[in-house]
């Protein structure tokens, strides 16, 4: 399917330039993405999946609005779909068996993040902007069991004690990247063998590409995708209880 995307690559780069003017990226990030658009231009492609089952492509590392703006798929517009508090999400789905995790914490945790209530807590808590938040999550999360300066660890540990306490020992003796990485498996396995699957069964003849745990196709298709995609992700809920 990648074959059968384009890209306005003036464009895009104008766009990326004005990005990093205002800041929005570095110059680390504008030179990937500046390659990869380029690639993408002269399809120049590939496609790898790691060893947690992440497919990696050229598009992977492009900017948000890059994909949606400057991109087509068999020259149609396209849009994208994703799973909101995805790693959140997932994460419920990591310890519903523990049997450390005390129940009523669990189910409030899982009613914040399917509530799309999980950043806007916390957010609160801490007195920061949403995004600030997501990125302290995520610092938390996947960081080395250190001092935690933003607030997010006490923050977490107050609301969710025996959540905070797996997840530290999860993360033990240097083993902080577990999560991340299981985390990652568990999305794959998703938006692979659940969502993209069904939509190639049901619609054979779509063309889409995948942005881990994000879905880009062509808008025409758009009310059968969120049908889908609703669909599995009324069933992630389901799994949860």
């Amino acid at each position: 399917d990648l074959y059968h995307i384009q890209i306005d690559q003036v464009s895009a780069n104008l766009r990326l330039k004005e990005m990093l003017e205002n800041k929005e990226i570095n110059f680390e990030q504008y030179t990937k993405n500046r390659l990869s658009i380029e690639s993408i231009a002269n399809k120049s492609l590939f496609h790898v999946v790691d060893d947690y089952k992440r497919l990696h492509t050229n598009f992977t590392v492009l900017k948000k609005s890059i994909r949606t703006e400057f991109i087509t798929i068999e020259n149609e517009e396209v849009e994208e779909l994703d799973v909101p508090n995805s790693q959140p999400t997932f994460l419920a789905l990591l310890m519903k068996d523990e049997k450390s995790v005390n129940i009523d914490e669990y189910n409030r945790y899982k009613d914040l993040v399917y509530n799309g209530k999980f950043y806007d807590n916390f957010s609160e808590i801490l007195n920061c902007s949403r995004s600030k938040c997501k990125k302290y999550f995520f610092t938390y999360l996947f960081g080395q069991n250190i001092k935690d300066y933003s607030g997010m660890e006490y923050a977490f540990r107050t609301e969710f004690p025996t959540i905070s306490k797996w997840i530290a020992d999860k993360k033990e003796n240097n083993k902080y990247t577990v999560i991340a990485h299981e985390l990652q498996s568990i999305e794959s396995e998703w938006i692979f063998c659940k969502v993209v699957k069904s939509l190639k069964r049901e619609i054979p003849d779509i063309k889409l590409f995948t942005v881990h745990d994000s879905i880009i196709y062509p808008k025409r298709y758009s009310v059968k995708v969120n049908e889908v995609f609703e669909s599995y992700m009324k069933q992630l809920i389901i799994s949860n209880n």
